[in-house]
């Protein structure tokens, strides 16, 4: 897997310009909203990795200045800290509040609505922010609590609160969740 990342890397550099219309035709043309918070969060991100102080500091200035707006009007509350893996994608922009701790892996869906934050926590517990796995979809007004990983294309399903684990193939459903194998729904894998 590491050898086709390398391969990916040789052949189409990923620069700020591609990156951005890769996420416009993600996002398009429903998205407008999302766009400009997605974008706030890639220059955050490109501002944290300067190597020069004074730049870091004039562009972190910038991110800061412009953040809370970006929050505001685009409906998606992202901050740089936050791990976002390749081609995420925001179907509606609305109310979408994720911790800065949070981990979003490869091509996760995320409706409107939807909450990973902080919440009960066990005593030996190390993390306290959720974990999505790759290609995995959350529906409308779902919260994610908590130190709790969903796995790999698993589905939490509208309206539903995930408090506990979710294994890869799985569909989460209710409050609070209920896992439920994919295979039921005529799934295959």
């Amino acid at each position: 897997m590491t050898d086709a990342i390398e391969n990916k890397s040789q052949q189409r550099p990923e620069t700020a310009f591609r990156v951005f219309l890769d996420d416009w035709r993600r996002h398009r043309p429903s998205g407008i909203r999302v766009m400009w918070a997605l974008s706030v969060y890639r220059f955050g991100r490109f501002a944290a990795k300067r190597q020069v102080w004074l730049f870091r500091k004039v562009l972190g200035f910038i991110y800061t200045t412009i953040q809370p707006t970006s929050a505001l009007l685009g409906g998606l509350y992202l901050e740089r800290s936050t791990k976002v893996g390749e081609e995420p994608h925001f179907m509606h922009g609305g109310n979408i509040q994720i911790n800065p701790g949070s981990v979003i892996g490869n091509r996760v869906g995320i409706m409107h609505g939807v909450t990973l934050g902080t919440g009960p926590h066990r005593e030996n517990q190390q993390r306290i922010t959720p974990v999505i796995g790759d290609d995995c979809f959350l529906g409308c007004n779902c919260s994610i609590l908590g130190g709790v990983t969903i796995g790999d294309r698993s589905v939490v399903s509208a309206n539903s609160l995930v408090i506990s684990d979710v294994p890869p193939d799985s569909v989460a459903i209710g409050v609070p969740a209920k896992v439920v194998p994919k295979t039921l729904f005529g799934a295959t894998k």
